[in-house]
């Protein structure tokens, strides 16, 4: 274990030295740490969006970059990002951790496309919510949108049989995948579709208040 505050860009600096102390060879580097702040944006500060953004982009971004030479090096090495449902589909009371995950798929998407010829592999992880304590912090979300949560066992399989198969990307099995369909060539069915429950949610957060 190397507990590093991912938000500290000098934290994120040492973590190349520590994989060298410890075996100085890598083979798979899965970028999981993300944080979570969800509400309306009238309520959020600057620094509740920097911290999402160090965290849930930054530190992906730049501790991929300092470990690349062990990936190539590795001549099996690969990259694992996990982001969400929400970098597909942008979600009310979750629109900045939405932008955060939407530049992961994107930077995943870009990265696999660049280190093609290199000898290193992306695979771009995008589960549901799933059941670990960060859910408790927007609990009247899950209840006003149904979300379904999974627990995390059954994420850390899909991701493990992911890897194991070299697939390119991950998602939830069900009705999601029609749900990114949806989004993708009919996204004002979605914005339809979300707006009577975007309602019930500003009356439990409000009643939450």
């Amino acid at each position: 274990m190397l507990p590093l505050d991912l938000a500290d860009p000098e934290a994120r600096a040492s973590i190349y030295a520590r994989v060298m102390d410890l075996s100085g060879r890598l083979d798979l580097l899965v970028n999981n740490a993300g944080v979570v702040e969800a509400g309306p944006i009238s309520l959020q500060d600057d620094d509740v969006w920097r911290t999402m953004v160090e965290v849930n982009l930054l530190a992906p971004m730049s501790i991929t970059r300092s470990l690349l030479p062990l990936l190539r090096a590795s001549g099996q090495g690969r990259v694992v990002n996990v982001g969400s449902m929400f970098g597909d589909i942008g979600f009310p009371f979750f629109a900045a951790y939405s932008a955060t995950k939407f530049g992961m798929r994107g930077w995943s998407e870009a990265l696999r496309r660049e280190l093609a010829d290199q000898g290193v592999g992306v695979t771009y992880c995008a589960p549901r919510g799933t059941r670990t304590p960060a859910a408790d912090g927007f609990a009247c979300y899950v209840k006003a949108f149904s979300m379904r949560l999974d627990p995390p066992e059954t994420v850390a399989q899909r991701l493990a049989d992911g890897i194991t198969n070299d697939v390119r990307d991950i998602y939830p099995r069900g009705p999601e995948r029609f749900f990114l369909l949806v989004q993708r060539l009919l996204p004002g069915l979605v914005d339809s579709g979300l707006r009577d429950q975007t309602r019930r949610a500003v009356g439990v957060s409000a009643r939450g208040a």
